[in-house]
Parts: C-alpha cells; sequence; structure tokens
C-alpha cells in the first residue's frame, strides 16, 4: 500500500518529482552561472577591441603623408625634381671643356620618371652640311644629389647625298637644376663616331633650359 501511495503522490506532483534533478540539486544551476561571471577580465581582452581603431588611426595618417609621394603630381609639386619636359638653349663651342660660341642650337628634352630620356632638336642639321639627323636622341638619367643629374643619350648621323648611315653621336650631358625647379644648366660633352665606330672628334657645349609646364 504504501507503494501505491507514493506513486499516487508523485503522480499528483510532478514538480516535487523533478525538484531534486533542477539546477539547485546538481549544482549547475545560477550559482554556477554566477560564479563563471564574475571572473576577472585580463587587460589583454579589455584592451584588444581598441587595437583595430588604433591600428586603422595610423594607417590612415602614413597614407596621408605618403599618397602624394608615391601618386606623384604636377611638375610644380616636385620642383626638387629633373622629371619633365624642357626646352634648351645650347652654345656648341670652338674647344673643350671651355670656349667660344660657334653655332647656337635649340632642343627639347624629356626625362621620363623610370630614368629614360628623349632629345629631339630644332633642326636636322648635326655639323657641316649635307650630315643629318633623322631621329630622337635616346637615353636615360639620374640624380647625382642634390640638385646634380646626369644624363647621356645617342642618336644616329645621316648623309643625305647618297641616303646612307653616317654613324652616332653620343652625348653626356651634366645637369644642375635651379633652386625653383623651373630653369637648368647644362654642360655637354660630345663624341662622334663615323659609320664604322671610329671616333672623329669631341665637341662641347654649355646650355641652359627652362621646364615646359
Amino acid at each position: 500500500m504504501e507503494k501505491n501511495i507514493i506513486r499516487d503522490d508523485d503522480a499528483a506532483d510532478p514538480g516535487a518529482r523533478d525538484a531534486g534533478s533542477g539546477p539547485e540539486a546538481s549544482g549547475n544551476g545560477d550559482a554556477g552561472d554566477n560564479t563563471e561571471d564574475s571572473s576577472p577580465i585580463s587587460d589583454h581582452e579589455e584592451r584588444r577591441p581598441m587595437r583595430t581603431p588604433r591600428f586603422l588611426l595610423v594607417l590612415a595618417v602614413t597614407l596621408a603623408i605618403m599618397f602624394p609621394l608615391l601618386a606623384g603630381g604636377p611638375a610644380e609639386a616636385h620642383h626638387d625634381r629633373l622629371e619633365g619636359l624642357w626646352n634648351l638653349v645650347d652654345e656648341i663651342l670652338d674647344a673643350c671643356p671651355t670656349g667660344n660660341t660657334i653655332r647656337t642650337v635649340i632642343d627639347m628634352k624629356m626625362f621620363i620618371h623610370d630614368g629614360s630620356m628623349i632629345e629631339t632638336p630644332g633642326s636636322p642639321g648635326v655639323g657641316a652640311p649635307p650630315l643629318k639627323r633623322v631621329i630622337p636622341g635616346l637615353g636615360s638619367w639620374q640624380h647625382v644629389g642634390w640638385r646634380q643629374y646626369t644624363a647621356s643619350f645617342r642618336f644616329f648621323r645621316y648623309d643625305s647625298t647618297d641616303d646612307t648611315f653616317a654613324g652616332t653621336q653620343t652625348a653626356l650631358v651634366h645637369i644642375e637644376l635651379g633652386e625653383d625647379g623651373k630653369t637648368l644648366t647644362t654642360a655637354t660633352t660630345t663624341d662622334i663616331f663615323d659609320a664604322n665606330g671610329a671616333l672623329i672628334t669631341t665637341r662641347c657645349t654649355t646650355g641652359s633650359g627652362t621646364r615646359v609646364e
């Protein structure tokens, strides 16, 4: 009879049977959760959320400073650089390294960002007729230090009387850029070779130029 009575009581009050298996009885209830929630948070965990904004701020400032240097800009923004297009007036001398002016010529030089350069003359003559030049001068340039640069280029000489190759001219140019970045002066030594590569003569020129803007 007692067993039946216990079953009836259990059936009448299911919560009493489940109470022993509840959170309080198992030790995994709210008390245990409160113990985990109250565990201290390390300084490392507290500072971690702030690292990303700080890193992004530093990155943004760095890019803002470096962008004009990486992207480039107008020539006047880089007044200490030779890059760009220049008009020049050259005076051919009767001796090297100095002498009297025997002829004045004009030309243009383009100094390209990758270190290459293009030179084109104002006239095709390269000395006593019928010798001429029919292509631009091609070469390279480099920064030596401060406002000092060097450039070298060469072009073909052409004999128009019989339409034949007459040799080459190679030029080594020493350049000083003006403080304003819009003017320059040059001193050039040019070697002239015949069609077989033998040196014919060397001549010198001095020049001045202005930036084309």
